[in-house]
């Protein structure tokens, strides 16, 4: 009884956490998250930056082939 009187907030938001958690444990396919990384996007814009004049260059030079002349400072 003393361990409960000591972890009962542990033990809830663990409780908390499985609850919220079960349908991504159990449903897999239809889960709310998306789980993804951003390696596609990131190998872009380095290729573009490695294509173009400006690798080295300031953040305020343009990319003109990339979205109608975006900044370098965006990437």
């Amino acid at each position: 009884m003393d361990f409960i009187k000591t972890k009962g907030h542990l033990i809830l938001a663990i409780v908390v956490l499985i609850v919220y958690l079960s349908p991504n444990i159990f449903f897999p396919e239809d889960a709310r998250l998306l789980v993804h990384d951003n390696l596609d996007s990131t190998v872009v814009y380095y290729k573009n930056l490695v294509n173009s004049d400006v690798m080295f260059g300031g953040n305020t030079k343009k990319l003109d082939f990339t979205l109608n002349g975006l900044e370098r400072g965006v990437f």
